[in-house]
């Protein structure tokens, strides 16, 4: 007799939705409090939209890497909690609660990313911190640890591709299968068209399937 797997359920929220003072969600504290609040709930899934650097229209499926993270989505407290950054780093800001102005926001989230480089190379511990400064990777991987250990599971949405000017496809057009005349740079997204190849460069690799 086939063995029925067990009935489960989530909720889908990509991390930008998370509230915060920072004018968009991050995978800072606010993801892993979203984290309990799915355990609480009995909740098994928090499936989330690809987390790609954003392109045009500021989408997650207009991507311009296959393999980089959003540096958007990174958490000015951790960055704090690092080390990387002082808190009289971080100015106040006054962004909508309601929505994310994108404008202002990456504005905002470069100046802090460049301050925390600059005391990275200043800091006497950066030789410590040199071999692990990916820090999109190590705030992932983190909040990834934190949801495995609540029982909650994350899962991406179907695989995407990136857009066809970006550096992943534009150099090697060989490891598409969309065609250039077929899916213009503009484009908010890179569907499969007439090549049979595989698309090695295609789904986002940091979202696509069960984490």
């Amino acid at each position: 007799m086939t063995t029925k797997p067990a009935r489960s359920a989530g909720v889908l929220l990509h991390p930008t939705s998370l509230p915060g003072p920072y004018g968009i969600g991050d995978l800072g504290p606010t993801a892993l409090e979203w984290v309990d609040v799915l355990a609480r709930a009995g909740q098994s899934w928090w499936q989330i939209l690809p987390l790609g650097p954003t392109g045009f229209a500021d989408s997650p499926y207009q991507s311009f890497s296959a393999f980089a993270g959003n540096p958007n989505l990174l958490s000015p407290d951790l960055l704090i909690q690092d080390g990387l950054l002082k808190k009289g780093d971080v100015p106040g800001a006054n962004f909508p609660a309601g929505h994310v102005d994108f404008g202002p926001v990456i504005k905002f989230k470069l100046a802090l990313l460049g301050k925390a480089w600059d005391n990275f190379q200043a800091s006497t511990i950066a030789a410590v911190l040199k071999q692990e400064f990916d820090d999109f990777s190590r705030q992932w991987g983190a909040l990834k640890q934190f949801a495995h250990a609540k029982k909650v599971r994350l899962i991406g949405d179907v695989p995407i591709f990136v857009s066809i000017d970006s550096p992943t496809c534009g150099p090697t057009p060989s490891c598409s299968n969309s065609t250039r005349s077929a899916c213009r740079p503009s484009s908010p997204a890179c569907r499969r068209t007439t090549s049979p190849r595989p698309a090695s460069c295609g789904a986002t690799r940091t979202m696509t399937g069960r984490r």
